[in-house]
């Protein structure tokens, strides 16, 4: 039921865009877009509910189920995963470091 959007500009302007996307969208996102890459972050499931009850917007049950959905990304997608179980600052380090391999990737060719 979330509603996502990148303003236009931004995606036409030729430079990177970061964007959260539901993993429904993926395929959809990557036919629209020629240049597009996935950074999955993931964390084993006992670290993520307990991030997710930290929230305190869902309950137990609510929190089960979201952790059984599927967490695939469609094959003909480009996809990094990065740890995101532990430290912040780790996490950004491994995005960071990805998004300008990308941009000089992109550059080149």
């Amino acid at each position: 039921g979330l509603q996502y959007g990148v303003p236009k500009a931004e995606l036409c302007g030729g430079g990177t865009v970061l964007v959260n996307l539901s993993r429904d969208v993926l395929e959809q996102a990557a036919n629209a877009f020629g240049w597009f890459t996935v950074l999955a972050l993931t964390a084993p499931p006992d670290v993520l509910a307990e991030r997710l009850a930290q929230r305190g917007r869902e309950g137990r049950r609510a929190i089960e189920r979201r952790l059984a959905r599927s967490v695939a990304v469609p094959d003909l997608v480009k996809c990094h995963i990065v740890d995101n179980s532990g430290a912040l600052e780790a996490t950004l380090d491994q995005v960071e470091a990805l998004v300008f391999a990308e941009q000089r990737r992109k550059e080149t060719t």
